[in-house]
């Protein structure tokens, strides 16, 4: 299937139940993220629980329990390589396998339902960025992709920041985080949205991003900082009696922002908890007291409880 198809049906909102099979170049980041794209815009339309599975074997139309809930859920097959053979898996509705590698055989199987993406180009990264940050002076963009070094998964973080802002917000914002050297505090793709889920107390979020952390290398030091800044400027503007951007010693835009999308979601003692017990694993982890093998977990049982 060409990739201008399944974009057609993404954009009249007519992805149809049969099996998909997404195929990325291995090692090749770009690739890869324009596959996640599409698959989560699918994932929208859909509007369905997704199930993500590691293993062909999760995959049993024959399982009574399986065969109960296979139309209400989207089953999401991740693996290195597609070797199934299955002929009956065409019959079956809701699965998106997304891979990097397919033998010849499944090839010759399923080559109508196989989507390749290709690598995105330069000038494809920059169309990306300028599209969805239009209200931002193309040469402050620039900037931004020259510092994260066109790395296309950071860059989107980044605009997912942006994003927390109006339109007429995002130019003046912008200039903020790039003083701040806010680029750089990113150490994977999920980091941002794993702290954003945990401030917002959001358990679908954080349930769909766990699912994936035990594949990505998560700097625990990123986390923490991230978080304690974020409490601090919420028990600021959550905390002050008379709240404001001079109050709080926080730009307008930030201050804001903080206002509209976090606050809230802790009481008092809730933030003062947090905080507490995040400068504390900030300490233990400079000074490697703390096992960091659980240390997310840890964080999201105490902040949730």
């Amino acid at each position: 299937m060409d990739i201008k198809n399944i974009k057609q049906q993404i954009e009249t909102n007519n992805i149809p139940n049969h099996i998909l099979i997404f195929k990325y170049i291995d090692k090749e980041p770009t690739s890869k993220f324009l596959c996640y794209q599409y698959l989560n815009e699918i994932i929208k339309i859909k509007n369905i629980n997704v199930e993500y599975v590691s293993d062909i074997s999760c995959i049993n139309t024959n399982d009574t329990l399986f065969g109960d809930i296979i139309n209400d859920y989207l089953i999401i097959l991740i693996t290195d390589k597609f070797n199934a053979v299955d002929i009956t898996l065409l019959n079956t509705k809701n699965i998106i396998i997304v891979c990097n590698d397919t033998t010849s055989e499944c090839e010759s199987i399923f080559m109508d339902y196989i989507v390749q993406f290709p690598k995105l180009e330069t000038w494809q990264i920059k169309d990306y960025v300028y599209s969805t940050l239009n209200g931002v002076d193309k040469k402050y963009l620039d900037r931004m992709i020259d510092l994260c070094n066109f790395d296309i998964f950071r860059l989107d973080k980044e605009i997912e920041k942006l994003k927390l802002f109006t339109i007429t917000e995002q130019p003046y914002i912008f200039q903020e985080l790039v003083s701040d050297g806010n680029f750089d505090d990113l150490s994977n793709e999920t980091i941002f949205n794993l702290t954003n889920a945990i401030l917002k107390k959001d358990k679908n979020a954080l349930i769909n991003i766990y699912t994936e952390l035990n594949k990505i290398d998560c700097e625990p030091l990123g986390v923490v900082t991230i978080l304690l800044n974020n409490i601090k400027n919420i028990i600021k503007v959550q905390l002050s009696p008379h709240s404001s951007p001079e109050s709080c010693g926080l730009p307008t835009n930030k201050y804001w922002a903080i206002r509209k999308n976090v606050c809230g979601y802790y009481n008092r003692n809730e933030l003062i908890n947090c905080f507490l017990m995040l400068n504390n694993l900030d300490k233990q982890l400079k000074t490697g007291e703390l096992e960091v093998s659980y240390f997310i977990d840890y964080i999201i049982c105490h902040m949730l409880s």
